[in-house]
């Protein structure tokens, strides 16, 4: 079984995220989801400060291990959870320091008009934490077969929807799969040769086999959440949440 590995976000209450970045030149172009991207030659890379610097709830964090981030693209994960991915299978990675202020002082650390960092110098340990990385895988895993991945796709029918393979140029390009519309995922290459967390360029997001749940299990990894792919289906008009499964497996096309 496939999974992406999402942030459990059941404890978001009054707020829309754990932590909120402290804006630098050019933050809004950084790609960590992108493996193919040499950093080096883009304009934000000179700019990323070490650490980047957040705000954030300090006691929420600290109970989880990958928190939820605004933006949304940076990948954020605690060391711990690092290793239980790297204990299911080795993969090559870069990894960039963070500190989250306590949200408390963010009139202190960030200025209000544009997001940026102000002057403040915070000394007290207790107003932040390092605890996180940033998490930048450095392969795309060519991994997925589209001649046998099938699809929900819209038709021009009232709206409706058909079935079809995902061998298409339309399924090509980086994120053009949602994984609501997938009814059969097929992979080119075995389970077990998957490392512990991977990426497909037709999928956004992070990826994972049930090695690597096992191992988050056992490292009582906390605030990640496991998504099967494709979703299960359920009793009457199978209702699942971001989608729905049209088909049974033995009604899909071989």
């Amino acid at each position: 079984m496939i999974y992406r590995l999402d942030h459990n976000i059941s404890h978001i209450v009054d707020k829309e995220r754990d932590a909120e970045l402290i804006k630098f030149p050019n933050s809004d172009d950084v790609m960590f989801s992108s493996p193919e991207l040499d950093f080096t030659n883009l304009d934000f890379f000179e700019y990323i400060p070490h650490p980047m610097e957040f705000v954030g709830n300090l006691d929420v964090l600290a109970k989880t291990d990958h928190p939820y981030i605004v933006p949304s693209d940076y990948p954020m994960i605690s060391l711990r959870l690092l290793d239980a991915l790297l204990t299911a299978g080795e993969f090559r990675y870069q990894t960039y320091s963070t500190r989250i202020y306590d949200e408390a002082l963010t009139e202190d650390v960030r200025y209000q008009s544009d997001y940026t960092r102000t002057d403040c110098e915070v000394t007290d340990p207790t107003q932040y934490t390092d605890r996180f990385i940033m998490l930048r895988l450095l392969d795309s895993s060519n991994v997925l077969d589209l001649e046998r991945t099938i699809c929900a796709v819209d038709t021009d029918d009232d709206d409706s929807l058909a079935v079809r393979a995902c061998d298409t140029d339309r399924y090509k390009s980086y994120g053009s799969i949602g994984i609501d519309k997938i009814e059969r995922l097929a992979l080119a290459v075995p389970e077990e040769q998957l490392p512990g967390v991977f990426v497909m360029r037709e999928l956004y997001g992070l990826y994972c086999t049930d090695r690597t749940v096992q191992s988050c299990q056992k490292s009582g990894i906390v605030g990640v959440k496991f998504t099967p792919i494709p979703s299960p289906l359920y009793k009457g008009v199978r209702p699942i949440p971001g989608g729905f499964r049209l088909l049974r497996e033995d009604q899909l096309p071989v």
